[in-house]
């Protein structure tokens, strides 16, 4: 069974301003508001030496100028390296955007086993998309052996998130396994959203609209 989709580059994400200084808040929202009224410069301007002192937002934000050509060249392999940045820090975004760029080989050499290590760690910090892909990449034997009871685990938590994909690959991949395995991923499931009561349960679509940091 092969299932596919090519997840959006850039997700809606939300404005992390605690524990931040001020003033790099202060510049993270300036550089926000420039992006948003299409002064590109100035956002560039606000972001860059933000994203050079190690702040993943900033880093993010500047891999999505490079990814779209926002005020700069389009060039995949600086959005890569800038995401990739922010990725080894814990942003999760970043990390779902690059674990789907090395599925694909965008921007980077394709690396399906790459692509398992970012999308398993945005998929654990509850990101949705990855969840899926994640199980995609398991359906498929894309990166690790092929397995369908993980893929079905993970088609289940995003599908719990009323994610559609999720949900339509979920009943795809049941019908191909054995009923004591379904209780045992269930079971799984079940382990696993005790020990994650903070997953937020919330309609969402296909994918989301492109937004700054």
């Amino acid at each position: 069974m092969q299932i596919s989709r090519l997840i959006p580059l850039i997700a809606l994400v939300t404005a992390v301003t605690v524990g931040v200084p001020p003033v790099m808040a202060q510049d993270l929202a300036a550089g926000k508001s420039a992006a948003e009224a299409g002064d590109f410069a100035k956002a560039l301007e606000n972001w860059q030496p933000l994203a050079e002192q190690g702040h993943t937002a900033a880093q993010y934000n500047l891999g999505m100028m490079h990814a779209r050509g926002d005020g700069v060249e389009k060039d995949l392999t600086k959005a890569a390296e800038w995401f990739r940045r922010a990725a080894e820090q814990g942003h999760v975004e970043s990390q779902a955007r690059l674990g789907a760029m090395s599925v694909r080989g965008i921007g980077v050499e394709e690396d399906p086993e790459a692509a398992i290590k970012w999308l398993k760690l945005a998929a654990e910090q509850h990101h949705t998309e990855s969840q899926f892909d994640l199980g995609v990449m398991y359906a498929n034997g894309n990166g690790v052996p092929r397995n369908h009871g993980t893929a079905y685990f993970w088609f289940t938590i995003a599908g719990l998130q009323d994610f559609r994909p999720a949900r339509e690959a979920q009943m795809r991949i049941r019908r191909l396994m054995p009923g004591a395995q379904i209780g045992q991923v269930e079971q799984r499931v079940r382990d696993w959203l005790e020990q994650n009561t903070d997953m937020r349960f919330e309609r969402q679509g296909e994918s989301s609209p492109l937004q700054f940091e």
